[in-house]
């Protein structure tokens, strides 16, 4: 062979082999940006379920609902208007609170999760429903509700 004929072609080997390495090298980054995200998640409803664990149940008004989903999304129970999110997008729309009750009607348990969120992934947006999730035992204080149920007491 010439060696005329051999020319370039350690450009287009180093081309070929670089841009599969760039794919490769974007692919990596954008996992760990969703781990980066996901933690943030994970650790923004495990904050919010501490703190629906000792916030007052108050019924039948279930105010607390409102302050267990901006702990979630910004962190604090009162944010500021213009509050950052913990995570991208998060809003306190996208958090759910749900409870359940002992044999007494005594809220027991509080359950903390996200619906409807979209989170990146490595093929584009994907939507997180009822997870990170994360459930805790009432142990705050429970204003029972006046009318028929106000033979209930608390007794935590």
């Amino acid at each position: 062979m010439k060696k005329r004929s051999r020319r370039g072609s350690g450009l287009i080997e180093f081309a070929m082999g670089f841009s599969v390495l760039a794919v490769l090298f974007v692919g990596m980054v954008q996992l760990a940006y969703s781990m980066i995200v996901l933690g943030q998640l994970s650790s923004a409803v495990r904050t919010g379920a501490r703190y629906a664990a000792t916030v007052e149940f108050d019924e039948p008004a279930h105010s607390f609902v409102d302050k267990i989903r901006n702990v979630v999304a910004y962190g604090t129970p009162k944010p500021a208007a213009d509050a950052e999110a913990v995570a991208p997008g998060l809003r306190p729309e996208h958090v759910t609170v749900t409870w359940t009750r002992d044999a007494a009607g005594v809220p027991d348990s509080i359950t903390v999760a996200l619906k409807g969120y979209r989170a990146p992934g490595l093929s584009g947006e994907r939507e997180l429903t009822g997870r990170p999730r994360m459930t805790a035992p009432r142990t705050g204080p429970w204003t029972p509700p006046t009318g028929r149920y106000s033979a209930f007491r608390s007794t935590r």
